[in-house]
C-alpha cells in the first residue's frame, strides 16, 4: 500500500537526519508527518488490518 512506503521513507529520512544531528526543526517537521501518516494508517479498516497491513 502506498502508505507503507510513504512511512517507510519517512522513517529513513527521520533517522538520516538524527543521525547527521541536523536542526531540530527539521526533525520535528518529518516526525510530525511520520506522526500523521502512523494516525492515518491505524484508522483505516479493520478488513485492510486483517490482510495482514503492516507499518
Amino acid at each position: 500500500m502506498m502508505l507503507n512506503k510513504e512511512i517507510a521513507r519517512l522513517k529513513d529520512v527521520l533517522n538520516t537526519l538524527i543521525a547527521k544531528n541536523a536542526d531540530y526543526a527539521e526533525i520535528l517537521k518529518v516526525s510530525r508527518e511520520l506522526d500523521k501518516l502512523i494516525a492515518k494508517v491505524s484508522q483505516i479498516s479493520p478488513k485492510v488490518q486483517k490482510n495482514n497491513f503492516t507499518i
